[in-house]
């Protein structure tokens, strides 16, 4: 028979009895002895050391669902958020330098099997504690030890036991590690009825903030495996949100009574937030506690940045499946002056999701638009581009939001304009800039030229930035939906010229089709027509170069500079010095 390892006994005297019968809380004695006062337990000094243990578990896990669900619509990532993604794995001491000699699966399912054996067979609480610890940690190591069923249900008997909260806690730890691990432990903790377990415990109203911090993170794990285990989140009673901002509101009840809530129960509970918000749709609506939008405000007036980072992400989710509604929500609760206030911190974890959120309230109507306009964000986005110039992402995001505002009314274009905003735009149009830069300047562009109700004065000033050049060069880099839109936009100017030409008896050629001619722009046209695989796009070609540049009347030899372009204007046409 193989031998069992025993461990250390942690039996206490008759004075120092492990049970405390005022708190009802078990107090081992291996624990006592760690500090400098044995005969008092403080909870403060054990809560500091387990926190250091588990921060670089929770981080990198927390970072690891982020980077599953947050850039999964976009082809790149920001390179602060990719520094930020972790290593793949769960362990707590991935961060050392030195290499490690990681034991074995084998040896470490041995060591599993022999604490198991003591953890079922023992009767003292003080070995089962030790145990539990133990078996939790191995958990942690490896991914891939299994658990026997008989432990499960020992694990699951002391994580629903309110009365001795050292062993429940260690419990749910051991529960937590386990539904951070992989898929099949998380698909084994919902065959095992994990989700009800754990509502029941919270209303129940029993457990400690220690305890209630693994319940929660447990349910954020959950929530950000896969959406057919946020459905499950929602689909119990209360529902998931609800059950959240239950937690949050009775905060405020304990913190009148002096109970301090720990700064990591908020994290835990903002990131689960950002987890479940994953999945909402509009009809969750009606099933919510009318006070989660209060809520929301509250973690978001956090002084924490990781709170608030996790709450705008939560808010990313929500308005980006549910626009109309998601704004509404925001706008009405004021929570939009909260945000656009946020970003002025120039926290790049929190500018990130904030604009996520302000660009979904820019796709909404010119109203919706202009509730951004009243906030100031015109004035915060000029900062932002200067303060974040060499962040590819954020710049692509702040140019996404301008060009659903140029897209609005004509005041709200105007606005845009006097704000300085557009020569820093035409300027991210040329080649040295990235291309997800490119093409969000070239929708602001393209959004201005294409406006049915384009004034005169504002095309001219958009003929000063001169951006006709990186404009139809950009074309051969562009996506097909984008080479469109240029194309339509290069048409746009065309007939400007053409109808200027046709006012102006003294100007024998278009001045646009001209330029492009002189410049050696018609080859990118030619390419697209001969060798496009879209149809539309090589008849569009063929169309501008058939109707524009088909005559001798571009053979004029002209000033290669742009600045010839720049018309004067006489009443309602325009007057070209060339």
């Amino acid at each position: 028979m193989e031998k069992i390892t025993k461990i250390p006994s942690f039996k206490a005297t008759e004075k120092e009895h492990t049970l405390n019968m005022d708190t009802k809380k078990f107090i081992p004695e291996y624990r006592r002895t760690s500090y400098k006062n044995k005969d008092r337990f403080n909870p403060g000094e054990i809560r500091r050391r387990r926190d250091e243990f588990r921060v670089k578990l929770r981080k990198e896990r927390q970072y690891q669902l982020l980077e599953k669900r947050r850039f999964e619509d976009t082809s790149s990532q920001s390179a602060s958020s990719s520094s930020n993604s972790g290593k793949s794995g769960s362990g707590y001491g991935s961060d050392l330098d030195e290499p490690q000699i990681l034991p074995s699966l084998q040896s470490l399912q041995t060591e599993l099997t022999q604490w198991e054996t003591t953890l079922n067979n023992s009767y003292d609480l003080q070995e089962q504690l030790g145990a539990l610890v133990r078996v939790r940690q191995l958990i942690l190591e490896n991914n891939n030890l299994t658990l026997s069923d008989t432990t499960m249900n020992i694990i699951f008997k002391y994580m629903k036991d309110c009365s001795l909260p050292m062993l429940q806690y260690e419990a749910l730890w051991a529960i937590n590690n386990l539904s951070s691990g992989s898929h099949s432990r998380v698909a084994t903790l919902i065959n095992n009825k994990i989700i009800q377990t754990l509502f029941n415990l919270f209303q129940k109203g029993k457990c400690d903030l220690e305890c209630q911090e693994h319940i929660i993170w447990t349910l954020g794990t959950i929530a950000g495996d896969c959406p057919e285990y946020r459905k499950l989140l929602y689909a119990q009673d209360p529902g998931v949100i609800n059950l959240l901002v239950e937690v949050v509101m009775s905060w405020n009840i304990k913190e009148l009574t002096g109970i301090k809530i720990p700064v990591s129960l908020r994290k835990i509970t903002s990131w689960t937030f950002s987890n479940v918000f994953k999945s909402f749709e509009s009809y969750h609506l009606s099933q919510l506690n009318t006070h989660f939008i209060t809520v929301l405000k509250t973690l978001l007036s956090s002084d924490d940045s990781e709170v608030v980072s996790n709450i705008c992400w939560a808010l990313s989710y929500l308005s980006n499946k549910n626009v109309e509604l998601a704004n509404s929500l925001i706008i009405n609760s004021e929570i939009l002056p909260q945000l656009i206030h946020i970003l002025q911190q120039h926290d790049i974890n929190i500018t990130i999701p904030g604009l996520k959120v302000l660009g979904s309230i820019s796709s909404g109507t010119d109203a919706q638009t202009q509730s951004l306009i009243d906030n100031n964000i015109l004035s915060v986005f000029k900062d932002l581009v200067n303060t974040f110039d060499a962040n590819e992402y954020i710049i692509k995001q702040i140019y996404w939001i301008i060009s659903n505002i140029v897209a609005g009314s004509s005041n709200q274009l105007k606005l845009v304009i006097q704000q300085g905003l557009i020569p820093k735009i035409v300027a991210s149009l040329k080649p040295e800039a990235s291309y997800m830069v490119r093409k969000e300047a070239c929708w602001v562009i393209c959004n201005i030229i294409s406006r049915k109700d384009l004034t005169l004065e504002i095309f001219q000033y958009m003929l000063l930035q001169r951006f006709i050049t990186p404009l139809y060069r950009f074309i051969p880099d562009a996506d097909p939906m984008l080479q469109n839109i240029i194309l339509n936009t290069l048409e746009i100017i065309f007939q400007f010229g053409k109808r200027e030409t046709e006012n102006d008896s003294q100007l024998s050629f278009n001045m646009f089709s001209s330029f492009i001619d002189q410049s050696c722009g018609t080859d990118i046209l030619q390419d697209i027509q001969s060798n496009s695989s879209n149809e539309e796009l090589s008849s569009k070609a063929a169309y501008l170069l058939d109707t524009y540049f088909n005559s001798n009347e571009n053979d004029v030899e002209i000033d290669s500079k742009e600045p010839s372009l720049i018309p004067k204007v006489d009443g309602d046409r325009f007057q070209f010095e060339y």
